[in-house]
């Protein structure tokens, strides 16, 4: 008989030992789904199968931006192809030449630089025609603008020695003078002392639909309505700080409205009418950022300006007081 007696064997923890058990780790990592994946696919259905790869598809596309380099190389073969289609229609021996060409003139043109030579067009017997104006004997300086009435009778002239002289469009004969200096000056209605005709040079002139006035506009900033029959003195118009660049009448039988534009930056608006011995001023038009070179209107109620150095053709609304810009190139002539 053993002397000891058998006893419970003490089993250590783990916990005791600070051990701490551990799950097995799996042996296949997690893996991210893919799109394909992610969707939700109904088991034993093909048709199903081909509708998620055509929304993924979509989806893919639709991520896809088109950058500024690739936009612009499409717009340039899609031109180049619509180039080319055209001179396949008219059946062109060289295409490319051709291509070629038009791109060039293009740029030429956009860039100012295109040369279109146009002698070739006039006929000889027109030009043998066109009969001198010999102005010396009046003008002694150099002319500045000119203007013909609308029933093609008459001919303006303006110089920059403050001379107007009206002329006979067909015998070409001198009708009428009023203002200039020194040589060819009207001697016998000399009226600088009443301040009734231009001192400085002449710059602008226009004459009106019912060809009744005629408007010219100085150097110093002021504009003169004339009668155009008689070149008899009607008002003065004063306002501008600076130079004339342009007069134009509204083209309608209807009105008499007269546009101004200076070197002020400013477009003032006249409305011409002998019955009315209050001021004939309507009202001062701005936005141009420097001088404005021209102006013009049609039979609405609205002018055309173009600026130098902004670079800018305005539309003026008068009665809706609102203007259209348009920014122009800086290869574009400024003239209207």
């Amino acid at each position: 008989m053993p002397f000891f007696l058998p006893g419970k064997r003490k089993v250590s923890s783990t916990k005791s030992r600070g051990i701490n058990k551990r799950k097995p780790k799996s042996s296949l990592n997690k893996r991210k789904l893919n799109p394909r994946e992610s969707v939700e696919i109904s088991s034993g259905s093909e048709s199903s199968t081909e509708e998620v790869d055509d929304k993924i598809n979509e989806e893919i596309t639709e991520d896809i931006e088109e950058t500024a380099e690739e936009k612009k190389l499409r717009l340039t073969k899609q031109y180049i192809s619509e180039l080319e289609k055209h001179e396949y229609e008219r059946n062109a021996e060289s295409v490319d030449e051709r291509v070629g060409g038009l791109l060039q003139v293009e740029a030429l043109q956009q860039r100012g630089k295109l040369f279109t030579p146009i002698a070739h067009r006039f006929n000889s017997d027109e030009i043998s025609n066109i009969i001198p104006i010999k102005y010396p004997r009046y003008h002694n300086l150099s002319l500045t603008c000119c203007v013909v009435s609308s029933n093609n009778k008459f001919i303006f002239t303006a110089s920059k020695d403050a001379l107007l002289v009206k002329w006979d469009s067909t015998s070409m004969h001198r009708c009428c003078m009023v203002g200039g200096s020194g040589r060819g000056m009207n001697k016998t209605n000399n009226d600088k002392s009443n301040n009734k005709q231009h001192t400085t040079s002449i710059l602008s002139l226009s004459i009106s639909s019912d060809d009744k006035y005629l408007a010219s506009g100085c150097n110093s900033g002021i504009i003169i309505i004339w009668n155009s029959l008689t070149l008899e003195f009607i008002r003065k118009l004063t306002g501008h700080k600076s130079s004339i660049n342009t007069l134009c009448f509204q083209r309608s039988p209807d009105s008499n409205q007269l546009y101004s534009a200076s070197h002020d930056r400013s477009i003032k608006v006249w409305h011409i009418d002998e019955s009315n011995s209050s001021s004939w001023y309507v009202e001062t038009l701005f936005g141009h950022e420097s001088s404005i070179t021209d102006a013009d209107c049609l039979i609405r109620e609205r002018v055309v300006t173009v600026g130098g150095r902004d670079r800018t053709v305005r539309i003026w609304k008068i009665i809706e007081e609102s203007q259209l810009v348009f920014q122009l190139p800086p290869s574009a002539i400024l003239i209207l």
